[in-house]
């Protein structure tokens, strides 16, 4: 056990460091996008927990702890009006197994501006429209006590006024609980694929995010939960993420996170001290849970999450 497990954090290293060699823009932006509120009040700390349905985005391999029936249906509002939302069902196979079903948009509507030909400056004419709509399916396997594996098969389709694309990914996970059964952690390698058809005719190749997760998850008592993530982008650096979940009552939790990757967000103003920072709250209710959750982008506001969860 020891050495398979070695030998996939070599893997996943590896990995990382050569999604260097290739750095640069990517497209399918979506897939960056996080859709959780309790994830995101973490700081997106959430690969070594991934214990609810919206782990399918995060770390598939955690959702083999899901023991019964879950939908769950996420709304976020993300800055400019970009409105965005989900829907996940999950369901257990067995005491070893889950399958997940997902799907989730993206959609927006932006004034269009015309320019001559040598960019002057035309005015308006009318409006354009933006989208995409993932659809996904995850499957859970837990192997032993200690290590659990998982992957998600998803296609995304963009568009952006009247031109078109679309790809195929994949992200795979792995859930290892420690000697210390307190201690979790897991490793993820999302969005993993190729890219079907372009927007263009000239099939420009448009790489996709690919990003490599390694997150630790531990329950130090049964009302404290510390999270915390190593988190790398195809064409960025490495980033930490950190979160504090803490159970005042069985109907109540808070939460609050950390990201440290909100520099892009920092435009020298006073709110650049907030920028990255985020923190929700969590309300059980017999079968339901209501999750929300903000996150701070310093003066380009706020981005809020909301979610509800059915236990069936």
């Amino acid at each position: 056990m020891k050495f398979i497990l070695t030998f996939l954090l070599i893997c996943f290293t590896l990995s990382s460091w050569a999604l260097s060699e290739d750095a640069g823009t990517t497209g399918f932006a979506f897939f960056k996008l996080a859709f959780s509120p309790r994830a995101a009040a973490l700081g997106y700390a959430f690969a070594g927990v991934a214990n609810d349905p919206e782990a399918v985005f995060y770390n598939p391999a955690g959702l083999y702890q899901l023991k019964e029936k879950q939908i769950s249906a996420v709304y976020m509002s993300y800055l400019e009006d970009i409105n965005c939302g989900a829907v996940i069902y999950s369901h257990p196979r067995s005491d070893n197994a889950n399958t997940t079903f997902y799907a989730r948009f993206l959609t927006t509507e932006e004034t269009r501006t015309e320019s001559d030909e040598q960019g002057n400056y035309l005015g308006t004419n009318g409006t354009f429209g933006a989208s995409d709509l993932e659809l996904g399916a995850a499957y859970a396997h837990h192997f032993s006590s200690t290590l659990n594996v998982g992957a998600t098969a998803k296609f995304i389709y963009e568009s952006l006024d009247s031109n078109s694309a679309l790809a195929f990914a994949c992200d795979f996970g792995l859930y290892h609980i420690t000697t210390n059964p307190k201690l979790h952690f897991g490793l993820v390698l999302r969005n993993v694929g190729i890219q079907l058809s372009s927007f263009t005719s000239s099939n420009y190749d448009e790489h996709l995010p690919v990003t490599a997760d390694l997150g630790f998850g531990y329950r130090a008592n049964s009302k404290l939960l510390l999270a915390a993530d190593i988190y790398r982008p195809l064409n960025s650096d490495f980033y930490g993420r950190f979160g504090i979940e803490y159970t005042f009552h069985q109907m109540l939790q808070l939460r609050l996170g950390y990201k440290t990757d909100a520099t892009d967000w920092k435009k020298g103003a006073d709110g650049d001290a907030l920028a990255g920072f985020s923190g929700g709250f969590a309300l059980n209710w017999q079968k339901y849970i209501l999750n929300y959750a903000f996150l701070s982008y310093g003066d380009l506001g706020l981005v809020n999450q909301i979610s509800l969860t059915y236990n069936f």
